[in-house]
């Protein structure tokens, strides 16, 4: 049996009743197009396993079709979770994604200069870059949106768009759910300086300590692994006096904290808390927040498009909300 053709743009708008440029249009996020016409549209897409040509396309309205996203990590839930939202977004647009990961600070930003220097996208995603990245000049002309970050407008830097989480009410939620139970004794558990959302939350316990004399604190540092909190945690105990509560950067910490309690017998006497609302953390009973991971990157991406779509837009940031959950016992 002979394959089937593949079909043109002119016969996918003669099928649709409609024109090319609206064909067009709807393959490039459906803007400008009403809802009826492009659910029509993409049913005949859909029907006859349209793909259209990338080279094609660049060629016909001077794009890539590509955006690059640049990811700290993908070791846990959150990063994969933002390329999903992000990969979902593109997809709706017919877009693509060139993922790259960057496990330190100087491959992060190797593979930053590697995508400015390589001129493949349209556009950039940068997921929970480090802090030193801000410090260099931001010379690119591609748009670029940042997840879990906000840099000083300096560097060039002005011109970035950013996504974050609401770290300072979702940390406030946390203690003050243990502040309610009677907790007054915490130690947090804080993520690795160069990480924007552990110095979030890193001020967000400061400041709860400030707003609350009758409590005291202290601050341990343990990076963002259940290994290096187990450790962490483990030396506090032998050296200092059990706190009622041990506030964790997120939940693979708070993963490590239970560990080390478990060794020294303590496990009953501490609360723990953690903060990214993972699996783990509904199996460990533990208050954590329910971390929109998927939402994040989808929102990411919508902000990015846009900018492409409008170059001479200024930069969006947006705060997301975070929620508590109550599925632990204190």
């Amino acid at each position: 049996m002979a394959p089937k053709e593949k079909l043109t743009l002119y016969q996918i708008a003669e099928l649709a009743g409609t024109s090319k440029s609206t064909v067009s249009r709807v393959l490039n996020g459906g803007q400008k197009v009403s809802p009826k016409v492009y659910e029509r549209v993409k049913a005949i897409i859909r029907q006859h396993n349209f793909v259209p040509s990338i080279a094609a396309r660049s060629l016909s309205h001077g794009r890539k079709n590509m955006i690059a996203v640049i990811s700290g990590g993908i070791s846990d839930g959150y990063f994969a979770g933002v390329i999903r939202g992000i990969d979902i977004e593109a997809e709706d647009r017919n877009n693509h994604l060139l993922c790259s990961f960057g496990r330190n600070e100087a491959a992060f930003t190797k593979l930053w200069d590697g995508v400015l220097n390589q001129q493949l996208v349209d556009g950039i995603i940068l997921i929970a870059p480090p802090d030193s990245l801000s410090r260099t000049r931001l010379d690119s002309k591609l748009p670029v949106v940042i997840c879990s970050s906000r840099p000083a407008p300096t560097n060039g830097w002005e011109k970035a768009s950013s996504i974050t989480v609401d770290n300072a009410d979702g940390f406030k939620q946390i203690l003050d759910r243990m502040y309610n139970k009677g907790l007054r004794h915490y130690v947090h558990i804080a993520g690795p300086s160069n990480d924007f959302d552990a110095g979030e939350r890193r001020k967000a316990f400061d400041n709860f300590l400030k707003n609350n004399p009758e409590c005291h604190g202290s601050c341990i540092n343990a990076g963002k692994s259940r290994t290096e909190s187990h450790k962490a945690v483990s030396e506090f105990l032998n050296n200092n006096s059990v706190p009622d509560a041990f506030v964790c950067y997120n939940d693979s910490t708070a993963s490590g904290a239970i560990a080390a309690l478990e060794l020294s017998g303590y496990t009953d006497a501490v609360t723990v808390s953690g903060c990214d609302g993972e699996a783990a953390s509904e199996l460990l009973k533990i208050p954590t927040l329910n971390m929109p991971f998927e939402e994040i990157g989808r929102q990411a991406a919508d902000i990015l498009f846009s900018m492409i779509d409008n170059p001479d837009s200024g930069p969006v940031h947006k705060i997301i909300p975070l929620t508590l959950t109550t599925t632990e016992i204190l």
